[in-house]
């Protein structure tokens, strides 16, 4: 079974022949610990494009490179060291009123998000691989909040103008005529598309579930549907506790969660949501990757696979990494994803 088959079968809860195995790497990953970490990831392989496998010569985009950089939608950001994304230090919407003249970037993006140019460039390197191409990242909270800053989004929403609301629809016709042009171009290369919104704080969802509901969940579906349209699938991350919302990202369609389990308990996860979606770990990356013994690694990769899936599908099997984390736990995390993959 090919990694892509055994994704699509994982998603589908057809019986993959291994639990999928993925990684998130930041750029300073492969900074840090060079030729090392590569010849692990070879030995350790994933079910999922790796940057090695589009652009090992480039492996640090301008986006994470040390300094300012100005992304195509106008939003400056700042980054303290190479291989991280910064943060955003200089916005195109400050007055909330400059929306009725600011132009989106068109459709194919430029240099800085990923293109149509890129994602071409992606396909045709990794489809002879045969591995489950995902690919965008689509944004929505946090493209306003990029363009507007966090606090004034957040106030925006208290207030409710006018003008906010032309944001919100402006941001979603900008990603709806993205992912149309992605997808009629790439009807063969492009397996799913990945949304990105981080909805939560440690402890609680960031605005009143029903507030969410009201403003946020029918563009989400709209958006959703675009995708289906085409027959590919729906990929979720969000950071923080979201267990209000997830059963409405079900509800509209998203097939693949990426969630940290941490915050959210396997056990809580799994009674409410095992079968209808499948998990996409983000383990934690907090506390256990980067300061714990190999036993809690261990203990931690078991603990997902008992309560939120295995060869049944619905699970895969995922984790961050940064260079906060020692080889040594890399190293056991690796190892341990393709030990367990097998039961």
């Amino acid at each position: 079974m090919t990694s892509r088959e055994r994704v699509i079968k994982a998603i589908k809860f057809e019986q993959p022949d291994l639990i999928p195995v993925d990684y998130w790497i930041l750029p300073a990953v492969y900074l840090k610990y060079g030729d090392r970490f590569t010849a692990l990831l070879n030995e350790y392989p994933k079910d999922f494009p790796d940057a090695l496998d589009v652009d090992a010569e480039n492996i640090c985009p301008p986006s994470h490179r040390k300094g300012e950089y100005t992304d195509c939608f106008g939003s400056v950001w700042r980054q303290e060291h190479d291989g991280f994304l910064g943060q955003v230090v200089k916005y195109p919407l400050e007055e909330l009123s400059a929306i009725k003249k600011y132009q989106f970037p068109e459709p194919n993006e430029r240099e800085g998000e990923i293109s149509l140019l890129q994602i071409r460039n992606i396909v045709s390197k990794v489809k002879p691989l045969n591995r489950f191409v995902s690919v965008d990242s689509i944004r929505t909270f946090e493209r306003m909040h990029f363009l507007r800053g966090m606090e004034d989004v957040m106030m925006d929403l208290a207030y409710q103008r006018d003008e906010f609301f032309m944001l919100l629809e402006k941001t979603v016709e900008w990603n709806i005529a993205h992912m149309r042009l992605v997808l009629e171009d790439q009807k063969d290369g492009v397996d799913g598309i990945w949304f990105s919104d981080d909805w939560g704080s440690q402890s609680s969802l960031l605005i009143n579930p029903v507030m969410w509901r009201k403003i946020f969940k029918p563009v989400y579906k709209k958006m959703f549907d675009t995708v289906k349209e085409y027959g590919k699938f729906v990929l979720f991350h969000s950071d923080g506790y979201i267990m209000e919302i997830i059963g409405d990202l079900i509800e509209i369609g998203a097939d693949v969660l990426n969630c940290q389990m941490k915050i959210l308990n396997a056990v809580a996860l799994s009674s409410q949501f095992a079968g209808k979606i499948t998990f996409h770990t983000d383990l934690d990356r907090q506390h256990i990757l980067p300061y714990g013994t190999k036993k809690d690694i261990v203990d931690h990769v078991k603990d997902a696979i008992d309560n939120l899936g295995g060869l049944g599908g619905g699970l895969i099997l995922n984790a961050e990494l940064g260079p906060d984390m020692p080889f040594e736990n890399i190293e056991t995390l690796f190892r341990e994803f393709h030990k367990v993959r097998e039961c």
